[in-house]
């Protein structure tokens, strides 16, 4: 198997409204630094527009390629988890590592404090939106939440994955005179 195609991958983005509060915060910074330069001196533009111009168009844009999604993609020997178009922010977790693969709901707020990258004793979640997930408990803590619209699918693939590299790891080596 080619293992630089994953066996599953999705992607899930952060929720509408989370862009529209986005949005809105730009388009605030936008029209204050607009609204600054036209009460002032029209004739040029000085520093304080020029930044508040370049931040109206950069916070989305930055939050969109660095936090902006959440991909999970599954391969024959781990799971590779990033937020954002750009991946910045990854984690792989060596399949061999996993002990069990449970798709959960939880309650992000509640147990996490909200989506993201949250961190709590013993448990890592990594979420974009809603409140179902796939739980990996793994060999040694901390497990790991991996949010999901999907979670019965994405624990199929990583059982799928899980089994075949058990199967490639058990299976005797290749003798090629048949013996």
């Amino acid at each position: 198997m080619d293992d630089a195609q994953p066996i599953y991958q999705e992607t899930d983005s952060w929720p509408a409204l989370s862009w529209a509060v986005l949005l809105g915060v730009s388009v605030a910074l936008l029209y204050g630094a607009l609204n600054g330069q036209l009460a002032g001196d029209p004739g040029g533009w000085d520093l304080e527009t020029a930044f508040g111009i370049a931040l109206a168009v950069l916070l989305p844009l930055g939050f969109y390629l660095t936090v902006g999604s959440l991909t999970i993609a599954v391969f024959s020997d781990r799971i590779e988890i990033r937020f954002g178009r750009l991946g910045l922010i990854r984690k792989s977790v060596d399949l061999n590592r996993v002990a069990s693969v449970e798709p959960v709901t939880y309650r992000p707020l509640r147990e996490f404090g909200g989506w993201g990258i949250r961190t709590r004793p013993g448990r890592r979640a990594w979420t974009v939106r809603g409140n179902q997930a796939v739980r990996l408990t793994l060999t040694e803590p901390p497990e790991i939440y991996l949010g999901t619209r999907y979670p019965q699918r994405l624990q199929e693939r990583i059982d799928l994955a899980r089994t075949r590299l058990e199967g490639s790891v058990d299976a005797p080596a290749d003798n090629p005179e048949g013996s």
